[in-house]
């Protein structure tokens, strides 16, 4: 078959197969090799269960249908897409594989399928609780025609389910509550290994605490953490920090297996008190830095045992502070 070459959107994608806004969700985050010059929007579902797909970053007007340009040879073309000419190669969550059919010409395109979003209760641009009992939870961008942007103090608290949650769109954590009882977004989340939150810049206190299966975390744009806020995370054994400018008192306090941790900016983020601390004495921190900015880190951070506990001084671009 014929390689389906496409140039451009010319208009923004449409809810297929859904007659509600919310089944929008987020995604693609990848055009197909050599195939396409603008990403292509789409998205679909079946009986409101977990099979919405966005396919590029433009926004719906929930009408239906798409249509798209495309060239074969020297000649141009639009078609409308319609369900039918959607496959996935699973109707799991999370990053899949979509394949785009007409007239025996296809096309590959990589695209994040959500969880339905009556899993999810919300209020404006708020999740406030999550209800599903998935292992692995991909937020949609969009619910009920709202921008999904925050997670609220209680969105995935002690759910003993999740495994993995991709949360794209995300950009602020909210902070935990300390009474009646003490609450976090991921608080107490027993089971939850891999979390992915890339336009995350707010990670509110007591976030991911007690989250002690966690092993991979993204927060490539996260600019503060607050206090306790991946406290007790003992799977974590590395962490990247590239855009973060302040820590919170017991930020990380008790990851006892993290000794890694790699920061980006030319000046040190600020720290709070304990931030790294009952790691154990034998623990010795490498701590990874701009090379022109290493003495920067080192009178910074000074070897504080208020800051980083252990018996020896921690290492900051392999040499001891």
């Amino acid at each position: 078959m014929k390689k389906l070459y496409f140039l451009i959107l010319v208009l923004g994608a449409f809810l297929i197969g859904c007659k509600s806004k919310d089944s929008v969700t987020e995604a693609v985050n990848e055009t197909p090799t050599n195939t396409v010059t603008k990403k292509l929007s789409a998205t679909y579902s079946e009986d409101g269960t977990k099979k919405s797909i966005f396919v590029g970053n433009v926004e719906s007007d929930y009408a239906g249908n798409f249509k798209l340009t495309y060239t074969e040879g020297t000649t141009s073309s639009s078609i409308t897409v319609t369900p039918d000419m959607i496959k996935m190669d699973t109707d799991t969550v999370g990053e899949k594989v979509a394949t785009i059919t007409y007239n025996n010409l296809t096309t590959t395109v990589s695209a994040l399928v959500c969880t339905t979003t009556s899993a999810f209760q919300v209020s404006g641009n708020t999740i406030t609780k999550y209800n599903g009992n998935d292992e692995t939870v991909v937020v949609p961008k969009y619910i009920g025609g709202e921008a999904i942007t925050t997670l609220g103090n209680e969105a995935f608290y002690n759910n003993a389910y999740i495994k993995s949650v991709i949360a794209n769109s995300i950009i602020t954590l909210q902070d935990g509550i300390d009474y009646p009882v003490v609450k976090g977004v991921f608080y107490e989340c027993e089971n939850l290994e891999s979390l992915t939150l890339s336009k995350a810049k707010y990670i509110g206190k007591r976030s991911m605490m007690f989250c002690k299966k966690l092993e991979s975390m993204d927060l490539p744009e996260a600019n503060y953490i607050g206090v306790n806020g991946v406290a007790y995370c003992s799977g974590l054994k590395t962490i990247s920090l590239p855009k973060i400018t302040r820590i919170n008192d017991f930020g990380f306090s008790h990851c006892t297996n993290l000794n890694t941790i790699l920061f980006s900016l030319a000046d040190p983020p600020n720290l709070g008190w304990r931030t790294f601390v009952s790691q154990g004495e034998d623990k010795i921190w490498n701590i990874i830095v701009p090379e022109a900015s290493r003495q920067k880190y080192v009178e910074t951070f000074n070897y504080d045992p208020d800051t980083f506990d252990g018996t020896k001084p921690p290492t900051i671009n392999g040499i001891a502070m």
